[in-house]
């Protein structure tokens, strides 16, 4: 996945606290606010593109599950016309 760059200006207090966060959670400042901002994104149900793709994987999952429960029932009533 391609990545855009963001350079913003903050007060060097919050900066400070963002590393002592970070470095707490065991992330980069970088990544530290990319989380925050992927959390922010989904609590407010907007989707991007890694969601995008979370949500269409479980949609093709689900299908699948239910595909094969038919086709388990299929056989099993092949097997046993009663069931």
């Amino acid at each position: 996945m391609s990545k855009a760059v963001v350079s913003y200006k903050i007060d060097p207090k919050i900066k400070e606290i963002l590393q002592k966060l970070a470095t707490v959670n065991t992330r980069t400042v970088s990544n530290y606010l990319v989380t925050i901002i992927q959390d922010h994104l989904k609590a407010k149900d907007i989707l991007w593109g890694a969601e995008e793709q979370h949500e269409e994987n479980e949609k093709e999952q689900a299908r699948f599950a239910s595909l094969a429960s038919i086709s388990l029932l299929h056989l099993l009533m092949t097997i046993d016309p009663d069931i």
